[in-house]
């Protein structure tokens, strides 16, 4: 996935598609009791449809989003996408 933001770090759009000077985009997201609520009570939207991501849904309830650029990632990360994932993450985590 890549990510295009501003220069304050506030995200403008990510895309599964080829994009002019994209970065590409390992995210942790924080969200405040009512935004997830929020978040996860809404339907999913046309754009996360289009382009399968969930981030999407949050810009069009106007849930923003910051990003903060790093210069490297360590090459042993790894998305968390399931049970399994979130059971090594802890491990990792507890360590």
């Amino acid at each position: 996935m890549k990510c295009v933001f501003n220069a304050e770090g506030k995200a403008l759009y990510f895309s599964r598609a080829t994009l002019a000077d994209p970065w590409l985009h390992l995210g942790l997201y924080v969200f405040q009791r009512q935004a997830l609520e929020s978040f996860c009570s809404a339907q999913p939207s046309l754009l996360e449809k289009a382009e399968k991501l969930e981030q999407l849904r949050a810009f069009e309830l106007d849930i923003p989003i910051f990003v903060y650029k790093v210069e490297s990632v360590n090459k042993d990360h790894f998305g968390v996408d399931t049970v399994e994932d979130l059971e090594r993450a802890r491990k990792i985590l507890l360590s």
